[in-house]
């Protein structure tokens, strides 16, 4: 995806970005990335998960007046915490996504007979 083809304005500022919009596109890059590289899901949510960690720490370096090991151990903390709430509604959800998916998965085999 070039820049062009990025669905926000890249001055704007993080209240002013569609998150739903911007959670979408980074969606379907990682989707594509998976399944043009053969990698297998668990495989990518780990390496994702490695790469948000890495991500959530350089944000508190940059953005802490102070950096220190011992605030980046609270940070992350904290972003253990957001993981967990995380996990938590998506289990709450779980029989939800496994019939929609259920129902996807059956529609997109449908589609490639050409039915």
């Amino acid at each position: 995806m070039t820049q062009s083809e990025l669905p926000f304005d890249q001055d704007a500022s993080a209240e002013e970005v569609d998150y739903d919009v911007v959670s979408e596109a980074l969606h379907r890059i990682i989707d594509e990335f998976v399944l043009e590289h053969e990698l297998p899901f668990d495989v990518a949510s780990i390496m994702l998960l490695e790469m948000s960690i890495s991500l959530r720490m350089i944000d508190y370096v940059v953005s802490a007046e102070k950096p220190s090991g011992a605030g980046l151990k609270l940070e992350l903390d904290r972003f253990r915490r957001d993981f967990v709430e995380i996990i938590r509604n998506a289990r709450k959800g779980a029989e939800e996504f496994v019939a929609t998916a259920k129902q996807s998965f059956a529609a997109a085999e449908a589609c490639e007979r050409g039915e």
